[in-house]
């Protein structure tokens, strides 16, 4: 299993690659200004903790810091391991899985074309 910064990032079933280090930080970065209480109850429904833990965790960082994208992240730095790695399966096996393959399907398009016609891209 790939590794980025110590984390263990699963393979994405369907395209059978692991998630590039771009992406993550692509999609991680996005989530952190769209994220929804939802995304707490679907990556989190197994916690022993109970799903809205991080939540209302995340509420209380708000409360504190006034700026959603701060609170996040400081919710998300001090999770623990476990629910780090449930948290990152569920961005890029769930929430963005049809973002990243739509992505992936365009640059392999891109690069098939500047293969076939290298003349265009020089």
């Amino acid at each position: 299993m790939p590794k980025i910064g110590g984390l263990k990032i699963k393979q994405m079933s369907k395209l059978n690659t692991p998630h590039t280090g771009l992406e993550v930080m692509r999609f991680s970065i996005q989530w952190l200004y769209n994220f929804t209480e939802k995304d707490f109850d679907d990556a989190f429904k197994n916690s022993k903790l109970g799903p809205k833990y991080h939540y209302h965790k995340y509420l209380k960082n708000y409360d504190k810091h006034q700026n959603p994208t701060e609170a996040m992240l400081i919710t998300v730095l001090s999770m623990d391991q476990w629910h780090i790695e449930r948290l990152y399966d569920y961005l890029m096996n769930e929430r963005y899985f049809d973002e990243i393959k739509s992505q992936r399907k365009m640059q392999l398009a891109m690069l098939e074309e500047m293969y076939k016609n290298p003349q265009n891209y020089r």
